[in-house]
């Protein structure tokens, strides 16, 4: 192929656009839809510049709708006519080209014409490439000619070196809005996430921070209703904690078994999320369980409740009205609320038992508050997670503080015991002293009396030996009772506990017992013995009645 001098300057000045749409691209501030419709103009104007006298036209491609988007449209040229709106066609060129994923050229396509708008304003031939990434496509590029005649391959080469700086350009605006929506979403997720987590510490009742997340749940994902669903204490079922939603006439809140005959109970069962796109279709219609029987669902997002240590809490279900409306991310975003919703749910669990293990601690002994610690142990760890070493710890303390507190009340009632004692052996020692007195005046008078008899009736007693015996005998009993009184009574006192000598205490029994005539007592190695912890006067009373008993049985 022969290129003339002004053919070689055209494909000078092409290279040197296309140099600067390459550069153009590498620097482009993707965040600014301004500059990426300035860089797509440049290469609708790299295309005219590459074929003199052509018309070039630029659409983004729609994948949600499958075409291409006419607002998108990029144009240049310098024929008015050919610049006109006209809307692709859904089989035209450009759609072709696309299904293709390579260059249609209308003089090669017998079976497919010219747009009929752009053939009555003068085209008389036309060139469509896609705009492709990976094999996606992203847009397509159209060139009309006002003259009947077929493109070099020189233009053609040209073109799609154009095509593909458009395409990247697509592609990286694509990448990036999609990467700011994903960056935004997340700092929604962020700030939903920290909101639920100064629920959890701003509420004491678990409903009300349920019900506080569930809300929230609500409104990001445009869910029509939620419930959190928990374990009961058998293990075996989900009751219902908390609901929201509109318009709930009569929600069906009874307790659903853990098992694949619910979607809930599924999840609860397998411990795995699921985001059912539509109710009605199987499997999931024969297990769907409607929440209000009058109304209508089709969307299903339900997530289990998993504790740091895999313990199984519950469930968290939403529902909307309309067909395939969670996302993928909807979902994640709903794990990460179901997380908070367990920190919730252990933090309130425990924050009840220790509201009750502190009025166990002050109202029952060791061994029940011991019991009710083992019980709350089982029920409140699960592994050895961080969460459960600190449990772990705080029943630790508890118990420690029922020891401390189980030694208080054991030193509290040995102090009230000896201070009962001392109060009753003191009231007992006003009744003896009392008695006491009583008895010297009445028992005391006796002796005197004997001893006024016999100085003013001497004779007499020595003429009868038998009263004068008498009276000297009952002086005696009387004289022995009061002693006897004098010393049992001051029994009555406390007993002040000391080092005590054994001997001595049996010198003092032996001395105190009146043993009958022909009964003797031998110690032996009594002067040996360790001094014993007790009171002096109160054991020496228990050997004399020991001496008294042993002399009446024999």
């Amino acid at each position: 192929m022969t290129v003339t001098p002004d053919e070689d300057d055209r494909l000078l000045a092409v290279l040197a656009q296309l140099r600067d749409v390459g550069r153009r691209v590498n620097q482009l501030n993707l965040g600014d839809p301004a500059v990426l419709d300035a860089t797509l103009r440049l290469i609708a104007e790299s295309a005219v510049t590459i074929i003199p006298g052509a018309t070039a036209i630029l659409y983004t491609y729609d994948p949600a709708r499958g075409s291409l988007d006419p607002i998108s449209r990029t144009s240049a040229g310098d024929h008015p006519a050919l610049l006109r709106d006209a809307t692709p066609r859904p089989d035209g060129l450009g759609m072709r080209a696309i299904r293709r994923t390579q260059p249609v050229l209308s003089y090669d396509e017998p079976d497919l014409d010219i747009h009929p708008d752009r053939r009555s304003a003068g085209a008389s031939a036309a060139a469509c490439l896609p705009l492709l990434v990976a094999g996606q496509p992203l847009g397509a590029l159209y060139v009309y000619l006002a003259e009947a005649r077929r493109l070099s391959q020189l233009e053609l080469l040209l073109l799609d070196n154009s095509v593909a700086q458009a395409a990247m350009a697509l592609y990286l605006a694509g990448q990036v809005t999609h990467t700011r929506r994903n960056l935004a979403r997340k700092e929604d997720e962020l700030a939903l996430l920290r909101h639920a987590g100064l629920l959890i510490s701003s509420r004491t009742r678990l409903e009300d921070t349920l019900v506080a997340i569930l809300e929230m749940a609500l409104e990001v994902t445009g869910a029509r209703y939620g419930i959190f669903r928990l374990v009961d204490r058998s293990g075996q079922n989900l009751v219902m904690r908390a609901i929201a939603g509109e318009r709930l006439g009569r929600p069906a809140v009874e307790a659903l078994p853990i098992n694949t005959t619910s979607i809930m109970g599924l999840v609860a069962k397998t411990r795995q999320p699921v985001n059912i796109a539509d109710v009605r279709e199987p499997p999931w219609s024969r297990i769907y369980y409607p929440l209000d029987h009058s109304l209508q669902m089709r969307a299903d997002l339900a997530v289990p409740l998993i504790g740091a240590g895999g313990r199984l809490e519950g469930v968290l279900n939403l529902e909307s009205p309309h067909a395939g409306a969670f996302s993928e991310a909807d979902s994640h975003l709903l794990q990460g609320l179901a997380t908070q919703a367990v920190i919730a749910i252990q933090e309130v669990r425990l924050l009840d038992a220790l509201r009750d293990t502190s009025t166990r601690v002050l109202t029952q002994d060791l061994a029940e508050v011991q019991a009710h610690l083992a019980a709350l142990r089982s029920d409140l760890v699960s592994g050895d997670t961080e969460w459960d070493r600190k449990v772990e710890a705080i029943l630790a303390e508890y118990e420690a503080l029922a020891r401390a507190n189980a030694a208080r009340q054991e030193a509290l009632r040995e102090a009230q015991e000896a201070r009962a004692v001392a109060e009753t052996f003191a009231a007992m020692g006003d009744v003896a002293a009392n008695l006491l007195h009583h008895l010297n005046n009445k028992v005391g008078t006796i002796p005197v009396r004997i001893e006024g008899i016999q100085d003013k009736c001497a004779p007499a007693l020595a003429e009868n030996p038998y009263l004068a015996a008498n009276l000297a005998e009952i002086e005696r009993a009387a004289l022995d009772a009061m002693a006897t009184v004098r010393d049992r009574l001051a029994l009555l006192h406390p007993i002040e506990a000391g080092p005590v000598s054994v001997a001595d205490c049996v010198a003092d029994a032996l001395a105190a017992a009146r043993l009958p005539p022909g009964v003797a007592v031998q110690s032996a190695g009594l002067a040996q013995l360790p001094p014993v912890l007790a009171g002096r006067e109160t054991l020496a009373l228990v050997i004399v009645n020991l001496l008294d008993n042993a002399a009446e049985a024999m």
